[in-house]
């Protein structure tokens, strides 16, 4: 995928990163901290919250379900260190890397490219170091405030194209309104 670079704006796809989706069948709370000893890190417990562990981060998708997002040689070590620990599938873990795009999306002006295709009432943007699930230009995207004017956007694959083409005809034409 091509990337894009500009003064305001640069998106570059992240085909470093992959993703494990965990869920839970009951419990959460009491196991969330046996999936953290796994991982290596607590789970978010809360909506839009990250947890950052020393190489990945865990994202709360729902009340049973955290998606770890990792280096793509991380991800099979993830899922198998779930399936040894929880034979019984109480906490299940699947590798989800083939289902989304990662993108990264920076700069000044990131925000207010986002801003231009966000139908939600967070369009005054998202907290620092929290992640949400909206739909961005028309499409469901996951939506990861990593670092000041940083962003990751995870999309489905078959989206991919379109979502890198709106953002960077936004950027372009935002910063020829400037």
């Amino acid at each position: 995928m091509a990337g894009f670079r500009s003064v305001e704006a640069t998106l570059k796809e992240r085909a470093d990163l992959a993703c494990v989706m965990l869920s839970v069948v009951s419990g959460t709370e009491d196991l969330s901290g046996s999936v953290g000893r796994v991982i290596g890190y607590g789970l978010p417990m809360g909506p839009g919250c990250i947890e950052f562990g020393p190489s990945s981060m865990a994202l709360w998708l729902a009340p049973r379900s955290w998606l770890l997002i990792c280096a793509l040689d991380e991800e099979h070590e993830f899922e198998r260190r779930i399936h040894q620990a929880f034979p019984d599938k109480i906490v299940h873990s699947a590798v989800f890397s083939d289902a989304l795009c990662w993108l990264e999306l920076s700069g000044r002006g990131s925000l207010r490219v986002l801003e231009s295709g966000l139908n939600c009432l967070e369009c005054g943007g998202f907290r620092l170091r929290h992640a949400k699930r909206t739909i961005l230009a028309g499409v469901t995207t996951i939506v990861v405030h990593e670092r000041e004017n940083s962003w990751l956007l995870g999309v489905e694959r078959s989206r991919a194209p379109y979502m890198a083409e709106w953002l960077i005809e936004t950027a372009r034409r935002l910063e020829s309104m400037t």
